[in-house]
């Protein structure tokens, strides 16, 4: 992907759409690695499940978990074993409990840094 194209630097292949039987986009999400030299989570194999979206008509339904579910797979099928993260606007914690996420407190001092926002 040139940066022409994507002008953030996003990885088409770190993405999952959800579409209805008909087509209908209905929601996405991304799953990146931290590569940001200054976290100290960068080489551990640490990743970012982040811009999940599900467009309102569809929430309730199962989709964001399916797409969580998809694209934690396939951060496995990739041979990557390193803990992902969840980065939410909203307080979002049951939804990624029953995924199997736990939360994790803002770090101190000298401890693994989650990288800024895309």
């Amino acid at each position: 992907v040139s940066m022409g194209m994507s002008p953030f630097g996003l990885d088409p292949a770190n993405f999952l759409v959800a579409q209805s039987a008909s087509g209908e986009r209905l929601g996405f999400a991304q799953i990146r690695s931290v590569e940001a030299p200054s976290s100290t989570l960068a080489g551990s194999g640490a990743a970012l499940l982040a811009s999940l979206f599900v467009i309102p008509a569809a929430r309730s339904r199962g989709v964001g978990s399916m797409l969580v579910r998809g694209l934690l797979s396939r951060h496995r099928e990739r041979g990557l074993r390193g803990p992902v993260y969840a980065l939410t606007l909203q307080p979002k914690e049951a939804f990624f409990s029953r995924l199997g996420f736990t939360r994790v407190e803002k770090a101190g001092q000298g401890e693994a840094e989650l990288p800024g926002a895309l």
